[in-house]
């Protein structure tokens, strides 16, 4: 039977806040890392795409952590497909530390043209490659539910503007999936700040929807408010 694939990570001093704990962008790069592996394990690696003039961009991101994650900690990646649609596939993530589940979560990507930089129906041969692999044990983690956006911004809401700069790009020339998370951690620290609190906050739940690619030098507003929980 086929097996998801798998890679480990040791927690490095810089990828952690002052609190010593993993930032979830750095957990984000784990995932994406993870993806990127398993898609060489199956013999379409980045370079192979790239000759092709193809890429994987992400479309949506759900995560969930459980348990904090620390500097020296080492954790396992376990990955796999769940389904491949026209232009999408999902890819699961489970996130364990000493056996011990620590996050899970999903990323819907969605196939590009490199020529067009719009998305393309994904090649039965790339189906097929993967589906070889894919294994049929495990299922897909349990969506992530928040409270729908409102119509209107509320009063309360913090708004901060980010020039995006060249370390928030990636090899693919725009800002990395990771980095929206930080972003929105920043965003939320300067509201508190703004309003007098005191926060440390630690990501229980992250959903992100990428609508649409940002560049080097684009401003980027970043808005921010409280919701009950």
């Amino acid at each position: 039977m086929p097996s998801a694939y798998t890679s480990s990570y040791q927690i490095r001093h810089a990828e952690c806040d002052p609190h010593g704990r993993l930032g979830v962008a750095g957990l984000l790069v784990y995932l994406q890392d993870a993806a990127f592996g398993a898609s060489a394990a199956v013999g379409y690696t980045a370079a192979r795409y790239a000759k092709l003039g193809y890429h994987w961009f992400a479309y949506e991101t759900q995560l969930t952590l459980l348990h904090p994650l620390r500097y020296e900690q080492t954790v396992t990646v376990k990955t796999w497909i769940a389904d491949f649609r026209r232009v999408r596939s999902l890819r699961c993530y489970e996130v364990t530390r000493e056996g011990v589940l620590v996050a899970y979560g999903t990323t819907d990507w969605v196939f590009i043209s490199a020529k067009t930089r719009g998305p393309i129906s994904i090649p039965p041969e790339v189906v097929a490659a993967y589906a070889e692999h894919t294994p049929t044990d495990v299922t897909p983690p349990p969506p992530v539910n928040f409270p729908p956006f409102p119509l209107g911004l509320p009063s309360e809401a913090y708004a901060m503007q980010h020039r995006v700069e060249w370390r928030d790009l990636d090899p693919a020339v725009h800002v990395n999936n990771a980095v929206y998370a930080d972003y929105a951690l920043e965003a939320q620290r300067r509201g508190d700040a703004e309003a007098g609190m005191v926060v440390t906050p630690w990501v229980q739940r992250l959903h992100i929807e990428y609508k649409l690619a940002a560049h080097l030098d684009d401003v980027l507003t970043v808005t921010t408010w409280a919701t009950a929980a």
